[in-house]
């Protein structure tokens, strides 16, 4: 680019550029363009996508869920009494220790969770197999060996077919921890209604011995 009614600046403009070019010429070149030396060329891409995955995989792979799974684990009756889930690692024939689902084992009632509770659920399909805890996941923030850290995954709802997310943890009644809240949700916690299931064993005790009420 030239200016001609600027003679001096011109010179000037010549005299950088030529100055810029031969500096470009001589310092060498950066890093990401040199040759590399023969014992430290790469592996061809696809193999390197293939260790690249494997190595975040790996780093990213779950923590052992220890003392918090374990008190999750086994049957559990849902908030409107009409199910029996059992709460277990996903996957078959090789459970994932570190990832919970939960399975209807047995249908204990009919009862709606809709106001009028006459509501038919939309998926009619027999209830008992049906998979309505799925991927529950520990917090990453939590620690594996809390009994009552937070669990993170989806529920399904047969009565209107939809999933949401939901967190589940145990929670404390009379100081003992039995019940396990789950809250369904839209985006985040905030919006959602919490549902507290009981012990599969201990509400069969509770309607075998009812208590006497004054």
């Amino acid at each position: 680019m030239r200016f001609p009614f600027i003679p001096s600046f011109n010179a000037d403009l010549t005299a950088l550029t030529t100055l810029i070019t031969s500096l470009m010429l001589t310092l060498p070149l950066p890093l990401s363009a040199q040759p590399l030396p023969p014992e430290l060329f790469l592996p061809p891409f696809p193999e390197l996508g293939r260790t690249t995955s494997a190595g975040v995989a790996a780093s990213a792979a779950p923590r052992p869920a220890g003392e918090a799974a374990s008190g999750l684990l086994g049957r559990w009756v849902t908030a409107s009494g009409n199910l029996e889930v059992e709460i277990a690692p996903c996957g078959q024939p090789q459970p994932q220790p570190q990832t919970l689902c939960g399975t209807v084992t047995r249908v204990l009632g009919h009862r709606s969770m809709a106001r009028d509770g006459e509501m038919q659920p939309v998926d009619a399909r027999p209830a008992v197999g049906m998979q309505i805890l799925r991927g529950l996941t520990l917090a990453a923030s939590e620690d594996p060996q809390a009994s009552g850290a937070p669990w993170f995954g989806e529920i399904y709802n047969r009565e209107n077919g939809r999933t949401y997310r939901c967190r589940v943890h145990l929670g404390t009644t009379g100081g003992a921890r039995h019940d396990l809240v789950v809250r369904p949700y839209v985006f985040t916690p905030l919006f959602g209604q919490t549902q507290h299931w009981q012990r599969a064993g201990a509400e069969l005790a509770q309607q075998a011995h009812p208590k006497e009420t004054p």
